[in-house]
């Protein structure tokens, strides 16, 4: 061993076996012998290069590191049951043999820097506020812990200022700050690299929600992105202030309340070895990385005024990009009005047509999703220029869409409403249902880069153009009801899409922090009221639904000794109640004794019900011929 001289340094309830062990083993290694010293609280007369063996417990060494700051010898703390801190800070793991064998092949690596907090040495760390629970711990201390925040639990507001006098407003649940290679030595799963010393790393919890919180306590891997809300602060001073008052701090953990505290990696002229290899002296240089913090007055406010949301809210640095491209598609420019101009067409022609694939290369052309996806986008965040952007856009390309196909309505000599026409009069909450589902696709191929290309299915799903060439259709031919049930299509499409793509940018962390329940609070209200219309619409549906399965239940039915079939031809349930129009069909030979009104009151009589029925027609069963004419 390399050293002028080696003292042994024992406190006095080290039992006496134990300091025979360390004797005999530094013996082995042909050390003149020495005498054990007692611990007097202050570092004994030592030569420069000199190598001073402890067994002292974590209190009394942190105590001799201090002393022995200004003076060039080496500390080799000794793993014992009293100095559990000690052994975590500078990795002493396995016997005293072991640790002399790494010494001997010259594997150790050293400390030359203590961390004070407000003067004190501090062996592990200093944590400050509230600290979760990390995974490791047992499962129902975190799933205690985490139901006990449920209802109260809010972050906290603090001030960081390092040491090249950075000032950072943050809030955060809690800071941990420690030297660095004993930080990357805690929390291996958030730094990656090789440990180094020589400066303060504070590590910030700031989970932004319930969520958050519910992963970083209870998911093995953790990582430092957003989900996690996960920051660290690197220097080589740092002076943690809490700017709500004081809060609970733990120091190696002694608990104690502080307002603010100073943290220091002093560097020292004395050495503590290290079982370690290739511990590096830090750059000087600071690191901060808090983009998944809560930082700013308007996120500090809001994370600190209030208890944790369920779910998640994403500073806006975070989609930048996705928010740009939103900004994009709510402008009205050339590509829009002409993209505009083709769908409509397409789709009108498709209508009178009653062509299907006319009319889902109309609603692939149409670009009316890219402006409503961005009004939704702009309701979550209460950006007004997003909003004015996106709600001009979205009116002149439902002006175009009217004014084209009501012209093109009036000047074709055509009124016959097809198939495809009368499919989009009658919306009800099954629409609504296509639309919201519609929307949560939108906002989340918008959110996703890779998933782009499913827009086109988004756009085929919710079929924004045809509900307005038929409206345009009704401006056309005069008809009131023709554009009031295709425009309310058209409005459920638009309120689905946007409260549902609203709510899924809420859910992946788009909201404003401010803005954020009453945006969804507006919402919420538009959805009720187009849900009204469409409720009375759906109970339509299924009264409709119902007459026909009465019927079907009812047909044939024997009158008189008549055999009868019924028909039901349609059903129209309205403000004057329910009409159905029925064909009735008998037997030939029945035909001519067939008492017509009979038959309709007794079939009103069966379906219990005040439908009224239109007997449109009484057809006699014809004979069926064979080919040489025979019945």
């Amino acid at each position: 061993m390399p050293f002028s001289a080696i003292h042994f340094l024992v406190q006095d309830d080290v039992p006496a076996e134990t300091i025979e062990s360390v004797l005999a083993l530094l013996q082995e290694r042909h050390v003149t012998p020495i005498n054990p010293e007692a611990f007097t609280g202050t570092l004994p007369h030592l030569p420069d290069d000199a190598l001073l063996v402890c067994l002292l417990d974590d209190h009394r060494f942190a105590r001799l590191w201090q002393a022995a700051c200004d003076r060039a010898v080496t500390l080799l703390p000794l793993p014992w049951s009293g100095n559990p801190l000690t052994r975590m800070a500078l990795g002493l793991e396995g016997d005293f043999a072991d640790l002399l064998k790494h010494l001997d092949a010259g594997r150790f690596a050293s400390r030359t820097s203590l961390l004070l907090a407000d003067g004190e040495p501090v062996l592990t760390s200093v944590r400050i506020g509230s600290v979760p629970e990390l995974p490791g711990r047992p499962f129902l201390q975190r799933l205690r812990r985490f139901f006990r925040c449920l209802l109260f639990l809010h972050l906290s507001p603090f001030t960081l200022t390092t040491a090249k006098e950075q000032r950072i407003e943050l809030a955060a649940l809690s800071i941990e700050a420690a030297e660095e290679s004993v930080m990357y030595r805690q929390h291996p799963e958030i730094f990656d690299g090789e440990p180094a010393q020589g400066r303060v790393t504070a590590l910030i919890h700031a989970p932004s929600s319930l969520l958050a919180l519910f992963q970083r306590l209870f998911l093995k891997r953790v990582a430092t992105g957003h989900a996690h809300g996960i920051g660290y602060v690197r220097s080589r001073r740092l002076v943690i202030e809490s700017t709500g008052g004081p809060l609970p701090c733990l120091v190696d953990g002694l608990p104690r309340r502080v307002a603010a505290i100073t943290l220091e990696d002093m560097a020292t002229q004395c050495r503590v070895l290290m079982a370690l290899d290739n511990l590096q002296k830090a750059e000087d240089k600071e690191n901060i990385r808090i983009t998944a913090v809560p930082t700013g007055n308007e996120a500090v406010e809001f994370f600190t005024r209030r208890t944790l949301p369920l779910l998640p809210i994403a500073p806006e640095a975070q989609f930048a990009e996705l928010f740009t491209l939103l900004r994009r598609s709510a402008t009205t420019d050339s590509v829009f009005l002409v993209l505009m101009f083709l769908s409509i067409l397409l789709a009108t022609i498709g209508l009178y047509q009653n062509s299907g694939p006319v009319i889902i290369g109309a609603m692939i052309l149409a670009p009316l999703m890219a402006p409503i996806v961005s009004l939704s986008m702009g309701l979550v965040r209460f950006d007004h220029m997003l909003l004015r952007n996106s709600s001009r856009t979205l009116l002149i390309g439902t002006a175009l869409a009217l004014t084209l196909a009501a012209l093109f309505a009036w000047s074709m000599p055509l009124a016959h409403l097809t198939d495809q026409i009368r499919a989009r009069l009658n919306p009800n909450l099954l629409d609504l249902g296509v639309a919201i589902v519609s929307g949560i696709a939108a906002a989340y191929a918008y959110a996703k880069e890779e998933l782009a290309k499913s827009l086109a299915g988004v756009a085929i799903a919710v079929a924004l153009v045809p509900p307005l060439g038929v409206a345009g259709i009704g401006i056309g031919l005069g008809n009131l009801h023709l554009f009031n049930g295709a425009f309310l299509l058209f409005l459920t499409n638009l309120v689905g899409i946007v409260f549902a793509a609203g709510t899924t940018f809420y859910l992946l962390g788009f909201a404003s922090l401010r803005y954020a329940r009453t945006a969804f609070f507006y919402k919420l209200l538009i959805l009720a009221l187009i849900t009204i219309p469409l409720a009375i619409s759906t109970q339509a549906l299924i009264e409709e639904n119902r007459i026909y399965r009465q019927f079907a239940a009812l047909s044939p039915m024997t009158l008189d000794g008549v055999t009868v079939r019924f028909e039901l031809l349609d059903v129209t349930v309205g403000k004057q109640g329910t009409v159905a129009r029925v064909r009735m069909i008998l037997p030939r030979d029945g035909y001519q004794t067939f008492d017509r009104d009979t038959a309709v009151r007794r079939l009103q009589q069966e379906l219990h019900s005040s439908i009224v029925l239109q007997v449109e027609e009484l057809f006699p069963l014809e004979p069926r011929m064979d080919a040489n004419g025979h019945e």
